[in-house]
C-alpha cells in the first residue's frame, strides 16, 4: 500500500509541475504583458550605453621655497610660494542600464499600436469604398431622376402642342 501512494505521488509531482509550465505557458500567450509586470523584479536590467570619458586639466598648486640670497657676503633665508602646474586626469564613466522586461512591454505597445494602425487603415480603406459605391449609387438616381425629368417635358409638350 505504501509502494502504491508513493508512486501515485511521485507522478502527480511530475505531473503538476508539468501543468504548471503548459499554465504558465498559456497565460503568457494571452497576456504577456502581465508576465512581464510581474516578473520585472527578477529580470536582469541590460546595459544599453556606456560611455568613458577623459578630461585633462591643469592645476596651479603653490609650494612654498626656501631661497637662498647672498649679498656682499651676507646670506638671507627667504620663503617664497612658486606657482607649479601639475596636470589632472578626470575620469567620468557613465552607463546606461535598462530594464529588460520594460523593454519587451514597450515593444508589445509598439507592436499593439502598429497592429492598431493597420487595422484603423484596412477600416479607412473599407470607408473609402463604401462611400465610393454610395456615390455611383447617387449618381444612378439623378440620372434617371433627369431623364424622368425629360421625359415629362416631351409629355408635357406634346400635350401643349395638341
Amino acid at each position: 500500500m505504501k509502494k502504491i501512494l508513493f508512486v501515485c505521488v511521485l507522478i502527480a509531482g511530475c505531473n503538476t509541475s508539468k501543468l504548471d509550465s503548459k499554465r504558465l505557458a498559456k497565460i503568457e500567450q494571452r497576456h504577456p504583458e502581465k508576465i512581464a509586470a510581474i516578473c520585472s523584479g527578477k529580470f536582469k536590467e541590460t546595459i544599453t550605453k556606456s560611455d568613458t570619458i577623459f578630461d585633462y586639466r591643469d592645476s596651479v598648486v603653490f609650494v612654498d621655497c626656501d631661497s637662498i640670497f647672498k649679498h656682499d657676503s651676507l646670506i638671507e633665508y627667504v620663503s617664497v610660494k612658486v606657482p607649479v602646474h601639475l596636470p589632472i586626469q578626470i575620469k567620468t564613466i557613465t552607463i546606461y542600464k535598462e530594464d529588460s522586461a520594460k523593454i519587451f512591454l514597450f515593444a508589445k505597445e509598439i507592436n499593439d499600436l502598429h497592429q492598431a494602425l493597420i487595422k484603423a487603415d484596412l477600416k479607412h480603406d473599407n470607408d473609402a469604398a463604401i462611400i465610393s459605391i454610395q456615390r455611383t449609387k447617387l449618381w444612378r438616381w439623378r440620372i434617371l431622376a433627369i431623364a424622368l425629368m425629360i421625359l415629362l417635358g416631351v409629355y408635357t409638350f406634346y400635350r401643349i402642342k395638341k
